[in-house]
């Protein structure tokens, strides 16, 4: 399993994620979906309020699809600089991952998917992806290959 409030890779530290995180949590969001919106042309405040509301929403629809699952906050040299969502519920289910901007591409999302696949391995589990990672986290299906060697 990912530990919990521990150090899992030199400074990435995994914590529960706190009510005082939703407005963290709230810019995760908008930065992972922020260029959606570019051919709408709207203000910065008109793209902030559109992508709170939507955070609340998925946030609600996650708690309701996945109630057991762990909502972490992702820390290096303890800043939050990302999300991470995991249900344990008979599989591995990655649920949602999602990493500012300007910590991507620094491994960091591959090194949290690799953990994953060796808790699956070692429960014995199989390890399920949300495909909502292709489209909007960053990530493609030749990537998400390379990183767990499916």
């Amino acid at each position: 399993m990912i530990p919990k409030e521990q150090t899992i890779h030199q400074n990435l530290l995994l914590r529960p994620a706190e009510l005082t995180d939703e407005t963290f949590l709230e810019t995760v969001y908008a930065e992972t979906r922020r260029g959606e919106l570019v051919v709408l042309n709207w203000s910065r405040e008109q793209e902030n309020d559109f992508f709170k509301m939507q955070f609340r929403l998925q946030n609600q629809a996650y708690k309701m699809q996945f109630p057991d699952a762990d909502y972490l906050v992702v820390e290096l040299d303890k800043m939050p600089i990302g999300s991470l969502i995991v249900e344990r519920a008979g599989e591995i289910r990655l649920v949602n991952i999602a990493l500012l901007p300007e910590f991507r591409s620094r491994g960091i999302g591959a090194f949290l998917l690799k953990q994953l696949q060796t808790e699956a391995q070692a429960a014995d589990k199989p390890l399920a992806l949300r495909s909502c990672l292709e489209t909007h986290k960053g990530f493609n299906r030749r990537s998400i290959n390379r990183i767990i060697a499916i």
